[in-house]
Formats: structure tokens, C-alpha cells, sequence
């Protein structure tokens, strides 16, 4: 199984529309086999309605 989570700078990042880098976890047999990091290279949503905190 591979799980992403919103990641900055070593910390979950609380917003995921938003967030310049993910860590990925490969899980086998309930274990962490396998970590990266992946840039999202400037995309994700913007802010469009002043709705953004």
C-alpha cells in the first residue's frame, strides 16, 4: 500500500490544497518499507474567493 501525506520541512502540513511537498510511505505486512518526498512543483489550488486562511 502507498500512503501520501502533506509534508513541511519534517512536520504534516495542515493544508492540502496547498502544500509544496508530500511524503510517501510504501507499507508492506503493516511495515514502512519505503519513504520519499515529492515536490509538487508549484501546483495545487489558490486562494479565489478570500476564503483562505
Amino acid at each position: 500500500m502507498r500512503v501520501a501525506v502533506t509534508y513541511d520541512n519534517g512536520n504534516v502540513f495542515g493544508h492540502f490544497g496547498r502544500t509544496e511537498e508530500f511524503k510517501v510511505y510504501d507499507i508492506e505486512d503493516g511495515k514502512v518499507v519505503n519513504t520519499q518526498i515529492l515536490g509538487t512543483n508549484g501546483e495545487g489550488h489558490t486562494c479565489g474567493h478570500g476564503k483562505c486562511h
